[in-house]
């Protein structure tokens, strides 16, 4: 049985690497208000404060209550900034989501009124939130290149550890949907063949296989109503094409087809930005079972996020599928945490 192992960012986190949403937007933060920004992303006057006395921004309510007891004028480059930005403080970021949402159901949005002819300022609106968009893919790019992936083996998670030991052999497949390399240390351990590492999101600093950063579900309604205008700069930011740049999706795909396979979840939200890959992935014919590898957030038991990540991948499954769901989705009573809770 060939065995393909789904990671997401989930991974990383579970190795104690600060690669979420959140953390690289408070390192922007801290980045900016110390005048070290690469792009006009937010712009502020560096001169203000000594900057022996700037603190260390936790939050972005930090950065406005600091900018505005100073009298710092603060310029976004896009609307779209603050947004992404006021959810740090909620403890939910998801750029990609947050950009497809603002692209097709923001109020300003020109979709929200297009009944003919694209205008010039349709245009205008949607390419500044494309810059934005590119300009916040080159800052995250630039944090994660700066994340230590490299762990001794004693250093790593005992349960992932374990998963790789027990339960993985020879013909294990790893679609890698995260930036980094952390993956490769369990290459190098266990002996997983490189090219059984699947980047199919790109990877940090590789130019023949750039990240893809964008939306991937294509069958959102607007979707085809965005495909319809005809308009190129609408669907810029669309995952389908960045996977047409290198030939991951289509490996991915002929390991599939070889054999029967289960399906182990480490660390993906299992959310519908990757809909279409995973919907095809569990509508393969030789799709055997998925076992999830939850988040365990309390030292009892019920304190995971099985329910939730179920829900989720429930998503993947459509309306003639939902009995093939019931039966191939490994239960709780046989699913096991990422890696142990810590207090």
């Amino acid at each position: 049985m060939n065995k393909l192992v789904i990671i997401g960012n989930g991974f990383d986190l579970a190795h104690g690497l600060k690669t979420s949403y959140k953390d690289f937007a408070l390192w922007y933060l801290n980045k900016v208000i110390n005048g070290g920004s690469q792009y006009p992303i937010i712009l502020i006057d560096t001169t203000f404060a000594d900057k022996n006395k700037i603190p260390l921004l936790k939050s972005f309510a930090d950065f406005k209550v600091f900018t505005g007891e100073h009298g710092v004028k603060v310029t976004y480059y896009d609307p779209f900034i603050i947004q992404i930005m006021e959810k740090i403080d909620s403890n939910w970021v998801d750029i990609e989501a947050d950009y497809f949402t603002t692209l097709a159901y923001d109020l300003s949005s020109p979709l929200r009124h297009l009944t003919g002819k694209i205008l010039e300022k349709d245009l205008q609106y949607v390419r500044k939130l494309n810059k934005c968009f590119d300009m916040i893919k080159g800052e995250f790019e630039n944090y994660l290149s700066q994340i230590n992936t490299s762990f001794l083996f004693e250093e790593l998670p005992k349960n992932i550890v374990d998963i790789f030991q027990c339960e993985l052999n020879d013909d294990i497949y790893v679609l890698n949907f995260n930036y980094t390399d952390t993956i490769m240390n369990y290459a190098s351990f266990f002996l997983i063949p490189v090219e059984n590492i699947n980047y199919i999101h790109g990877k940090i600093n590789d130019v023949k296989n750039p990240i893809i950063f964008g939306y991937g579900n294509e069958t959102d309604m607007n979707c085809v109503k965005i495909e319809n205008l005809n308009e190129n700069e609408f669907t810029r930011h669309f995952k389908s094409f960045g996977y047409l740049t290198t030939d991951n999706y289509q490996k991915l795909f002929k390991y599939l087809d070889r054999d029967q396979f289960d399906v182990y979840i480490m660390g993906h939200s299992c959310g519908i930005s990757d809909k279409v890959l995973f919907y095809n992935i569990f509508q393969n014919s030789n799709f055997n079972k998925v076992k999830l590898y939850y988040y365990q957030k309390g030292k009892n038991e019920w304190e995971n996020d099985f329910f939730e990540k179920i829900q989720e991948l429930s998503r993947h499954f459509d309306i003639n599928s939902k009995h093939l769901m019931r039966t191939r989705v490994v239960p709780f009573s046989e699913s096991k945490p990422l890696t142990t809770y810590k207090s």
